[in-house]
């Protein structure tokens, strides 16, 4: 198999345009899976361009399927959603030339979907027994557990925060309101605001 040019930023990488990384310093920068579901996002045969945006964004939904994984994993239930399509094209699309591009599209569908047994069962047979992109179930429970114990143990400063966020977001303050998201950034919060008012979760 050949694969397609790796560009940085539209140039081609090269040594001789010093735009090069290596496999240490993208793992510096990067989480390793993280940086699988990048290359597997597109197909083989194709050029890559990785631009800072590709690499967040491709980061962006490497965290949401480990969450999805781990909703899964902690279910105790079955998703009651017929996951046999889902399969079909996921396999259709590897045997269409190792279309890992349209694979990883199933791959993100699943996740939207609810959790379940069954779905973690999913995850752990396409998404990591194929394309080798889940960490293993004891790393992810662990780090849910760690997670959720951190957002116990700040939560209601979170909460007090976003009120008073949204109350300066009423009145128009907007300095204010960015100074409280600034602030709950440095902690390590991420604040999305939906049409049903601002949600929270952890770096």
């Amino acid at each position: 198999m050949h694969n397609g040019f790796v560009n940085v930023d539209g140039e081609k990488m090269s040594k001789s345009l010093g735009n090069f990384w290596t496999v240490r310093e993208a793992f510096e920068n990067h989480a390793p899976l993280a940086l699988r579901y990048a290359l597997l996002s597109v197909p083989y045969r194709n050029p890559i361009d990785l631009t800072p945006e590709f690499l967040q964004d491709a980061v962006i939904h490497y965290e949401r399927l480990v969450e999805a994984y781990s909703a899964s994993l902690s279910s105790d239930s079955d998703s009651g959603v017929d996951l046999s399509d889902y399969s079909q094209r996921f396999t259709d699309a590897m045997n269409d030339d190792f279309n890992t591009r349209a694979a990883i599209i199933e791959i993100q569908a699943i996740v939207s979907q609810n959790p379940g047994r069954d779905v973690a069962s999913w995850f752990e047979k396409y998404a990591g027994d194929v394309l080798g992109l889940l960490p293993s179930s004891a790393e992810v429970l662990a780090g849910r557990a760690e997670a959720e114990s951190a957002r116990a143990d700040i939560a209601d400063r979170v909460e007090f925060l976003l009120k008073e966020r949204e109350t300066a977001r009423q009145t128009k303050n907007w300095d204010r309101a960015d100074e409280i998201r600034d602030e709950l950034n440095s902690i390590g919060v991420i604040v999305e605001d939906g049409p049903d008012g601002p949600t929270w979760r952890l770096a």
